[in-house]
């Protein structure tokens, strides 16, 4: 067994000691002009094969530096690569280094002629032993390059696996949702639901009511934190800089290239996760169970270390092409830099287009120009590296990129044609039914996208699905200042309209609240798409759960967004199901016309006065699908705003068994519930309480 071990790390030594030799004798050979000489590859920074006898007796005196084991291995590579007669390489080296020593000029005397050059030139060992010296701390840099490249990749290789395990764990040993152990519950308390600072995390940071952005979860930091350690970590751990090339470049220009080939190399490596979370179709999101919201803040962290990595590389590199003048050096400036230097700069766009409040007020545009910059990247990218050996790393994330637009494509034409869609409008929001030629699998808590080809027909729109019936999915969107308020439009006028939609779904992971013993609904505004597919879902699963479903409204005319599907759930005995309008002009009418009672509640309990209907008129201006809504006896309404810690730390403490919490809705109401989870968690161990949130709506 050593024996078989010694014998390939011999061969092993042998090839890289040749490459070393081939490698320096041709950069050596590189800067001289000899005559009749022509490349097999006229874009490789070296000459594979140059088709001059002159060139390839100068090869044979260059070759004389090194080992004898080493020459022959690169003699012999030589002339499987140089087929052509010209080239000389039918000859043995022993004959063409013998034809060199007869009519040979020094390498200082080459270099200063003007005209091409027919004789051989002779490099001294001096020379060569400085570049020999240099190219292997190249070639070692290169191998740690892909390493540490390969560390990059790792990272979220464990990471994924991680979650994958604590999934399959979930779903499989933990069916019962028996209580947690003293571990889990404080990993769940300390590091799986908290935000990074404070209580923020769907609201966004805002200096002077200007937003600046979204704070990760306190999980999700630590995974963008290790990260970024990571990258910090491998981009300035020691390079292998060799004093003995200092007569063919100083250690500064050593520490220079080998960075910024390592920020290089990294950078291109972190296109790969940057696209994998981007992307739609992600099998990650099956795996591990991270909600979309996860998948962009992975995206943005790891684009903004890849933009980042790319900005020392430029930085690196044009220090470094600078303070060299060569002729190798000024080509390659100039031929591929400019590329590099365009991709920077389009980056930079990509990431400036990208702050929180150009995509909160103008989103249409930030979505239309973050894909036009992105191709124009990925293209100046592919030419700024396509000579380099780690192309292949950009091959891998361009392949992850264009599967997941061809599964996209894919998705929309998979029963969208006719692509037609019932919309119909009420005062502040569109519903849609579309019937897809061949359905889709729906789950509950899943959401689509729907193109609108009458209105910007390239762009999409996430919207949850509300219920499936009869191959019929529906939706609702709500007014907005964007797509949404076209659709609006267009439905009002045309009263109850069809439209060309095409859906692309189903997306997102189907939470299994069916499995708990109790369960939490909280909802606002139309955050109530998303909870009310739940709602259905339990309400068909039976009466094995105890159902509380809070719905926070401006006005009376929000019942009408989810209205049939309200008075289905509202004849669920177990059902409990509370309606919040905060309108205090609705409050006002309502009571002034006589319709609403009051009934006295705890205040601390619900944090509003509750109400009753006990009748309705058509006088009052609400239409027939309201009239019903509001007639359910099952279903009841309250003025002001819930007090959602209250309710939550009441459901925590006074129910036995096991525990989901899901909210929906606008940042404060998600915030603020999930902030009451993390706060009451420990005051009942003996249960298993669980937080989701839907971040998408």
């Amino acid at each position: 067994m050593k024996l078989v071990q010694l014998c390939f790390f011999s061969i092993l030594s042998l090839v890289e000691a040749a490459t070393l030799c081939q490698s320096s004798c041709q950069s050596l050979l590189q800067p001289y002009r000899f005559k009749g000489c022509l490349t097999t590859n006229e874009k490789s920074q070296n000459y594979v094969c140059c088709t001059s006898s002159s060139w390839a007796e100068s090869y044979a005196l260059c070759l004389a530096n090194c080992a004898v084991k080493e020459r022959l291995a690169t003699w012999k590579s030589f002339q499987s690569t140089c087929t052509y007669a010209l080239c000389d390489s039918h000859g043995s080296y022993d004959e063409i280094y013998s034809k060199a020593l007869d009519s040979n000029v020094p390498s200082s005397v080459a270099a200063s002629d003007t005209n091409p050059i027919s004789v051989a030139v002779n490099i001294s060992l001096a020379i060569f032993d400085s570049q020999y010296a240099y190219q292997r701390a190249a070639a070692a840099n290169s191998r740690h390059n892909k390493i540490f490249a390969g560390l990059t990749i790792l990272f979220w290789v464990i990471a994924v696996g991680i979650a994958a395990i604590a999934r399959l764990y979930t779903r499989t040993l933990d069916k019962q949702k028996k209580p947690r152990g003293r571990l889990a519950r404080w990993f769940q308390v300390n590091l799986a639901l908290p935000t990074l600072f404070g209580n923020k995390h769907a609201d966004a940071v805002r200096i002077r009511k200007i937003p600046l952005g979204q704070l990760p979860l306190l999980w999700q930091s630590c995974v963008i934190g290790l990260f970024w350690v990571l990258n910090l970590l491998l981009v300035v751990v020691e390079f292998d800089v060799d004093p003995k090339a200092s007569d063919i470049m100083s250690t500064d220009s050593q520490q220079l290239l080998f960075a910024a080939k390592r920020t290089g190399v990294i950078a291109a490596t972190l296109l790969i996760p940057t696209l994998q979370f981007a992307g739609r179709n992600s099998l990650l999101g099956a795996v591990t169970g991270w909600s979309n919201d996860t998948f962009k803040v992975f995206h943005r962290w790891t684009a903004r270390l890849m933009a980042l990595d790319i900005l020392v590389h430029a930085i690196t590199e044009t220090i470094y092409f600078n303070s060299k003048h060569s002729y190798h050096d000024v080509i390659i400036a100039a031929l591929n830099n400019r590329v590099g230097l365009a991709a920077t700069v389009i980056l930079g766009l990509i990431i400036g287009l990208s702050l929180y409040a150009f995509q909160r007020s103008w989103f249409e545009l930030f979505i239309t120009l973050h894909l036009v910059l992105a191709a124009t990247f990925i293209v100046l990218l592919k030419f700024h590296i396509e000579s380099y050996t780690y192309v292949n790393l950009f091959y891998i994330a361009l392949v992850i990129y264009v599967l997941d637009r061809l599964l996209r494509f894919m998705r929309i034409l998979y029963g969208n044609f006719p692509g037609h869609a019932g919309i119909h409008a009420n005062e502040n929001a569109t519903q849609v039914s579309v019937r897809p030629l061949v359905p889709f699998k729906y789950k509950p808590g899943q959401y689509a996208y729907l193109y609108t080809l009458r209105f910007n027909f390239w762009q999409a729109n996430p919207f949850s699905v509300v219920q499936s019936d009869d191959s019929y999915y529906f939706f609702v969107a709500k007014k907005f200042n964007r797509v949404t308020k076209r659709i609006h439009a267009y439905a009002v006028n045309m009263q109850t309209a069809q439209a060309r939609v095409w859906i692309e779904g189903p997306y997102g992971i189907s939470l299994p609240l069916d499995k708990y013993d109790n369960v939490l609904l909280l909802a606002g505004g139309i955050g109530v798409t998303a909870v009310m597919s739940y709602a259905l879902h339990l309400h068909k699963k039976g009466s094995n759960h105890k159902v509380s479903f809070y719905w926070v409204i401006h006005d009376r005319e929000n019942v009408n967004w989810v209205a049939s599907q309200l008075n289905q759930i509202s004849g669920c005995p177990f059902m409990d199901i509370h309606v919040f309008i905060t309108s205090e002009q609705c409050s006002e009418s309502l009571s002034k016309a006589g319709i609403l009672r009051s009934k006295s509640l705890n205040e601390k309990s619900y944090g509003a006065r509750l109400y009753e209907t006990i009748e309705i008129g058509e006088d009052f201006g609400m239409t027939e699908k309201l009239v019903q809504s509001f007639s359910s006896l099952n279903v009841t309404y309250h003025t002001g705003r819930p007090n959602i810690p209250m309710i939550v730390e009441r459901s925590i403490r006074d129910e036995s068994g096991s525990l989901a919490v899901f909210s929906c809705g606008p940042a404060g109401l998600v915030d603020s519930a999930r902030t009451a989870v993390v706060g009451n968690l420990e005051v009942r161990p003996d249960r298993r309480i669980d937080y989701f949130e839907d971040a998408f709506s």
